[in-house]
């Protein structure tokens, strides 16, 4: 009986959709704010927090939570996204290790900390050092968010958002670069991991190159943060519980900028 009761909660949240009123609900003020629930209103909820969820091939993958998606988005794009994730964290980790003063010079962090373009009256360098475990959590962030976009960029029926021409391309590019051929040696093997960092580069640069106008998630990346305001049971973030997210994003481009 207690079984049978669980089985029907599960298949009635499998088939929850996310409203985009909030009329006959407890008033969530941040979530007004946001905006996520009108742009991802009419989507499952269990299907958009399992396009983040991680890759069998991926350490984070866990069988008693995560699903394997090679049925629904092929086995070898799965095998290539899992390489994109790990040419991503490579990028990030040495991002990290080249934002200090040695490397960029202080002149350089203070510049990217500046709470306003052209103001001088704040010379608090940019902090860029972060403790392994808190460095883990921000690529998290980065590499839900290339999930996101690697499983939506070609299928219908998802959460819309405007990728440019240049963006498509450096996609692509980057997909390609993630394609392991058959017999490839260990040296081969080496060249494809540089290609597909540099790949991994160029792409999310390209990401966060685009004017918004009126509709932020016209954005790739607004989009992904919009749906990583869903946590694991599909409830929505509290403000509080989201600036991690928020500080990875923002923290992480910073890094880019000064690599």
């Amino acid at each position: 009986m207690l079984d049978s009761v669980k089985a029907a909660r599960a298949a009635k949240q499998a088939e929850h959709r996310i409203e985009g009123s909030s009329r006959g609900c407890v008033a969530n003020p941040w979530l007004d704010f946001v905006g996520w629930h009108r742009h991802l209103a009419g989507m499952q909820v269990k299907e958009m927090v399992q396009l983040v969820w991680p890759t069998k091939d991926e350490a984070e993958f866990d069988e008693s939570i995560h699903e394997a998606q090679e049925s629904v988005y092929g086995e070898e794009a799965e095998a290539a996204l899992a390489r994109a994730c790990q040419a991503t964290k490579r990028m990030i980790r040495y991002a990290f290790t080249t934002s200090t003063v040695e490397h960029v010079g202080r002149a350089t962090l203070e510049a990217v900390n500046r709470r306003e373009t052209g103001m001088k009256d704040n010379e608090k360098p940019f902090y860029g050092q972060l403790k392994v475990q808190s460095l883990r959590k921000y690529m998290q962030v980065w590499i839900k968010m290339l999930r996101y976009i690697w499983r939506t960029a070609d299928r219908k029926n998802v959460p819309r958002y405007r990728s440019t021409k240049a963006q498509r391309t450096q996609l692509e590019r980057f997909r390609a670069a993630c394609q392991k051929p058959e017999g490839e040696c260990q040296q081969d093997a080496r060249w494809r991991q540089e290609a597909a960092e540099k790949a991994s580069m160029v792409f999310w640069v390209q990401m966060f190159d685009q004017e918004l106008r009126d509709n932020e998630f016209d954005s790739g990346i607004v989009s992904a943060l919009a749906v990583l305001g869903l946590d694991e049971n599909g409830d929505w973030k509290a403000a509080f519980n989201y600036t991690q997210v928020l500080s990875a994003a923002v923290s992480l481009l910073v890094w880019f900028g000064l690599d």
